[in-house]
């Protein structure tokens, strides 16, 4: 419910619904510019509706000035810097253990990859290499610590299940595998 409090004489303090409903719009216009005329509704509008723009303006401007800084640094601490070379990825292939070939439980055998196509500037040249069965890279590590550049390492076979599914995963720059293989308890098999 609004308040009205008109001209003296033409009835001040009384009380009437909304904001002046029964005057017509060029009388409403007369009577909010008037200096004798109160309404709470059109006082409400004109102060609210300002400083609730001013305020939305201001989060507007603290928004976008907060996106351009957060772009800003993202760009630059994605930046690459000066003292970093050129470095490319090695992914030599396996050479044995090949398809067919079959190990026996606690022999020794030599792992051999290609380095022929080796690029200089090697990302990662620490090599390690794990043992897989079927889709599953199993925590067994046979070899690590070594030059990815030496080409070959020698391996003890682990006391695992027979199987005909294993591989040898060739970490260091990239994780290349061998193909399957067969580990087996016996040489008889």
């Amino acid at each position: 419910m609004g308040i009205y409090r008109g001209a003296p004489g033409d009835g001040a303090g009384r009380r009437s619904r909304g904001c002046l409903p029964s005057l017509p719009p060029a009388a409403h216009r007369r009577r909010v510019h008037s200096r004798h005329t109160f309404s709470f509704c059109t006082t409400l509008t004109i102060t609210l509706v300002p400083k609730m723009s001013y305020t939305v303006s201001v989060f507007m401007k603290f928004a976008l000035a907060f996106a351009l800084l957060a772009s800003w640094a993202q760009l630059v601490l994605g930046a690459p810097t000066a003292s970093l070379e050129r470095r490319d990825v090695f992914v030599p292939p396996v050479l044995y253990p090949h398809a067919g070939t079959v190990w026996v439980k606690g022999q020794r055998h030599n792992v051999t990859w290609d380095t022929t196509n080796a690029p200089v500037n090697i990302t990662n040249k620490i090599g390690t290499i794990l043992l897989r069965q079927g889709d599953l890279t199993t925590p067994l590590i046979l070899a690590d610590g070594f030059d990815i550049l030496l080409g070959r390492i020698e391996v003890t076979v682990p006391w695992v299940l027979h199987g005909s599914d294993y591989s040898l995963v060739l970490f260091g720059d990239s994780g290349n595998f061998s193909p399957q293989f067969t580990i087996t308890s016996s040489s008889s098999i």
